[in-house]
């Protein structure tokens, strides 16, 4: 793994050991994969990742998956760093994070950078994580061309400026006709369009109040949706 591979494509690499694995700062693949298209990490930290994505900015496929939480060091990216870099990939396509446990709240004071990072080839995002999290990064990244949302947040949410403002000004994410709802034990999901263009996934324990809170997330957060036809 301190080897250079020039020829190198895809990198999947994951881990479900308790003590997470950390790739190694400044010689992991040499420190450059020129050619590398699709890098995916479950389980696994990787400190300088920032500096990696420097040389390797022909990725169209980055999956950041089970990030765990204990610091900067073993993994976690603040919402404002990981827009930055990211902008580093002009040929993103698949954008994927999802944290080990709930991400930390990391909110921001004031207004975010006039200048946000543009992401201009992403079409598909999908997120786990904590909500203020996920509306911090998008006040800090543009994504004209995104068309397809994967979101579970790990705690109950109600009003998301930033998402509802993406779904409504974003040609590629307003749905069409369709909304599924679904209830359950632990978690609450709701689908729009069809083909699926937006899911959300609230995880929620009990049934006590999962009809009503669902009506004010809806109604704060998707204002398309009194034309959709409901299944």
């Amino acid at each position: 793994m301190n080897e250079l591979h020039p020829l190198l494509t895809d990198i999947h690499l994951a881990s479900t050991d308790q003590w997470v694995p950390v790739l190694p700062e400044e010689t992991f693949l040499g420190g450059s994969a020129p050619r590398l298209r699709s890098f995916v990490l479950s389980g696994i930290s990787f400190p300088t990742l920032h500096k990696f994505i420097l040389s390797a900015t022909h990725i169209t496929c980055l999956g950041l998956f089970n990030i765990p939480l204990s610091g900067y060091i073993l993994g976690y990216i603040p919402p404002e760093v990981m827009a930055t870099r990211l902008a580093a990939l002009p040929n993103l396509e698949h954008l994927a994070i999802g944290f080990r446990f709930r991400s930390p709240i990391h909110r921001q004071i004031g207004l975010p950078p006039l200048a946000p990072a543009v992401l201009p080839s992403l079409t598909g995002l999908s997120f786990r994580g904590a909500s203020e999290y996920f509306e911090d990064l998008l006040a800090r990244a543009y994504t004209p061309q995104l068309n397809r949302l994967n979101i579970l947040f790990k705690d109950p949410i109600f009003d998301l400026p930033r998402l509802r403002n993406l779904i409504v000004r974003g040609e590629g994410l307003r749905p069409r006709s369709v909304a599924r709802v679904i209830f359950d034990l632990h978690k609450i999901n709701i689908t729009l369009g069809s083909p699926p263009r937006i899911v959300l996934t609230i995880l929620w324990e009990g049934w006590d109040g999962q009809v009503s809170s669902l009506a004010q997330v809806c109604n704060q957060n998707f204002p398309v949706l009194p034309s959709a036809q409901y299944m």
